[in-house]
């Protein structure tokens, strides 16, 4: 029954159905507590941690769910399929360098791939040997062939057994493995558990704690404060400016096309225009009641969100015509095409986060626009990447502490024009001048982290005993005698056959990637 029925409330949260959704929460609570009792030892959940990152569970539950499940994975591995490694894993004899594995399966048109495909470009290769262990057969698309060559090595682990793809993995000897998935969709926690690697960090697709998979996560002073720490199983690495990367200065060159007109998306002119650009079931009903609050109290504004998915449409607008939400008021577009839905989400002039799941790569969008972004910080790491990103930009004005600051910052500015038009510059000021953007200085302080990260290792014999800090201080200097070549400019992603004369990549990393 508790499968049934926490399927069946994944699916009304998924679509907005939020009628019963209070008691559904409360009920999904309750069976998740009884399947941490003793007797429920072999049953596994009957939801998974990343269907119910949007889900307003406790947080303490949240974290035992997702330790039960590893735990179950580990119990089910024979004792000698596990690695047993130590800090022998030396650093290459003459040059120094860590080799550093990024295990993703997303190396191409995706989300995460959009993140960090000239991320891996850019690693200053005096310093460190760059390894792509990917998890799903490539989609064919430039971005999936450009990021493959722009690793030292490349190994396929698609289609192999979790066995196999630990001693693929282990062959590649890096000394510190990047866990890019979690429990997301694709993840390998067989392959994981196995330990093929000395340290294994969870990064960027999996913004939460792995449960005891991971030895540490990649994190920063904002989205994972001390007084958090309970939630993770994980020791912190704290970055010197936001963990989020991204690579918006080279995806979505400025300025934008001054072309677009609002009224091709339904938008007035004269309209202030407040919106949110992510996935609809992360919008809870109190976060759509308070952005209706705003539509009503701000004369001449609009809210504006995509049909995304499509399906929960006649929900909203059959919840916002009972808010009076109605015409230009309420406005919901279509899915936006790449190549120019920034310069499309541009023609708005506030930007509105959800609050349970934050925006990530949306809440980047946004603030890469040029939009104020209004951000209540919950207390789990995704509902914090706001507030990461915010205090990397320098802009902490519109961040909130509760549901009724939010609407009040929102009409405060969206009512003065004056207010908006000085909120759009500050942002403009620190979109150009503050670190969070600059993808190349956000490489010097992952790998100043690394080594870090290493010499611990190799001091203490612990992978993950103490929490480590890198700082900024002159990073701007670090690594100047490296200059990353063939930076992937644009959205484009086109399917591309591999050209004559380019490797193929040996399912087992056997022959090395050719380079530009």
């Amino acid at each position: 029954y508790s499968d049934a029925f926490c399927a069946k409330v994944y699916l009304e949260h998924f679509l907005c159905e939020w009628d019963t959704l209070d008691h559904d929460m409360g009920n999904v609570a309750e069976h998740l507590r009884n399947n941490l009792q003793v007797s429920q030892r072999a049953q596994e959940p009957c939801v998974q941690p990343f269907r119910a990152f949007a889900y307003p569970l406790p947080h303490d539950l949240f974290r035992d769910i997702t330790i039960k499940i590893v735990d179950q994975e580990r119990n089910r591995i024979p004792a000698k399929s596990l690695f047993q490694l130590s800090s022998e894993r030396v650093l290459e004899p003459i040059s120094r360098r860590l080799r550093i594995g990024y295990m993703s399966s997303d190396f191409g048109g995706h989300t995460v791939g959009s993140l960090i495909r000239n991320l891996l470009k850019m690693h200053n290769r005096h310093k460190v040997g760059i390894y792509g262990i990917g998890m799903m057969k490539g989609d064919g698309t430039e971005w999936n062939i450009e990021m493959e060559r722009s690793t030292d090595k490349f190994v396929s682990i698609h289609g192999m057994t979790d066995d196999a793809a630990a001693f693929a993995v282990d062959s590649c000897e890096v000394h510190i493995l990047i866990d890019l998935n979690g429990h997301s969709k694709g993840s390998r926690v067989g392959v994981l558990l196995r330990r093929p690697a000395p340290i294994i960090t969870s990064f960027l697709g999996y913004p939460s704690t792995s449960g005891n998979l991971d030895d540490s996560i990649i994190s920063d002073q904002w989205v994972t404060p001390p007084e958090t720490k309970d939630l993770y199983t994980e020791k912190m690495v704290y970055l010197p400016h936001s963990y989020f990367v991204n690579d918006h200065k080279q995806l979505y060159p400025r300025p934008f096309k001054s072309e677009v007109q609002r009224k091709d998306h339904g938008l007035m002119d004269s309209n202030v225009v407040l919106g949110n650009f992510g996935q609809l079931y992360k919008v809870e009903p109190r976060l759509f009641d308070v952005w209706s609050n705003i539509i009503r109290r701000v004369s001449n504004s609009t809210l504006w969100l995509l049909k995304f998915p499509e399906e929960a449409v006649k929900r909203l607008d059959h919840r916002a015509k009972k808010k009076n939400l109605e015409g230009d008021k309420f406005v919901m577009s279509g899915l936006l095409p790449i190549d120019s839905h920034l310069d499309i989400k541009a023609t708005a002039d506030i930007g509105l986060d959800t609050v349970v799941f934050n925006g990530h790569t949306t809440a980047a969008d946004t603030l890469w626009t040029g939009l104020p972004l209004i951000c209540l910080s919950g207390v789990q790491m995704r509902s914090r990447a706001g507030a990461s990103m915010a205090y990397s930009l320098g802009v902490k004005t519109w961040l909130v502490r509760n549901l009724e600051d939010y609407e009040n910052v929102a009409v405060k500015l969206a009512a003065n024009r004056g207010a908006l038009r000085k909120a759009r510059a500050e942002m403009e000021r620190a979109v150009t001048e503050s670190p969070f953007f600059d993808t190349a200085l956000w490489a010097k302080g992952f790998e100043r982290a690394w080594f870090i990260m290493w010499d611990t290792f190799q001091s203490t014999g612990e992978r993950a005993r103490f929490h480590v800090r890198a700082v900024a201080d002159d990073l701007d200097k670090q690594g100047t005698d490296w200059e990353p070549q063939g930076i992937m400019i644009g959205t484009t992603r086109n399917p591309r056959k591999v050209l004559p004369g380019q490797a193929q990549h040996d399912p087992l990393g056997a022959s090395k990637s050719s380079k530009h």
